[in-house]
């Protein structure tokens, strides 16, 4: 979408998400100046394929899917654990891109010192069922102006959600989840990937020293 032509800028979906789940207005802001490209990583969403449970994993999809449009160089925006991503990108073919935009996200790997993921978060992030609220306590900031925000986003989205599309697969949640919060932990840490939900609010997962 939008004008064709130059360098264009690909978007990395946030985590659970699909490209249904891309603001139109946000779309149509970017694309009012930018030649404007979504796509669902392997396994995810519209796109077929087993599902990647690595950061390098999802990382070398994004590179496949921009090699396989035989595009040189593109832009990247990545949102929460597309931002993570789109590090990744950077990382192993630095060559491709042009700009790096992260967005609500954090770095791609563990950092001295940087916060873990709450149990609490992990366990919206592990529920296969998460709801409205539970969308708001990741992505939004526990004040009125960001929830009025994150409001009128789910509400922006929601046209194309009812539209039946694929959603996000346990094992594609799954293998979101297992990148995700390894990133995050020390390398004197593994993350055990033996979970699955037995109720609506399933068990945490936990690391455990090597």
């Amino acid at each position: 979408m939008g004008p064709q032509g130059g360098v264009p800028l690909v978007l990395l979906n946030r985590f659970r998400g699909t490209i249904d789940w891309w603001d139109p207005e946000f779309l149509d802001y970017l694309a009012a100046d930018h030649d404007v490209i979504l796509f669902d990583n392997v396994g995810v969403g519209y796109t077929d394929g087993e599902p990647r449970d690595s950061l390098d994993g999802f990382a070398e999809g994004a590179i496949e899917f921009i090699d396989a449009l035989g595009l040189t160089q593109a832009d990247l925006l990545g949102w929460s654990l597309g931002g993570i991503v789109a590090q990744r990108v950077a990382v192993r073919r630095p060559d491709l891109l042009r700009k790096l935009v992260v967005a609500g996200s954090g770095p791609a790997g563990w950092a001295p010192d940087a916060p873990a993921f709450s149990e609490k978060v992990l366990g919206i992030m592990a529920k296969p069922d998460a709801d409205l609220e539970d969308m708001l306590y990741l992505f939004c900031p526990e004040t009125e102006r960001a929830r009025a925000a994150g409001h009128e986003h789910f509400a922006h989205v929601s046209p194309r959600l009812a539209g039946g599309g694929p959603a996000v697969s346990e094992a594609a949640a799954l293998g979101m989840l297992t990148a995700a919060a390894t990133s995050s932990r020390p390398p004197s840490t593994r993350w055990s990937r033996n979970w699955r939900p037995s109720s609506s609010r399933s068990s945490t997962p936990t690391a455990s020293t090597t």
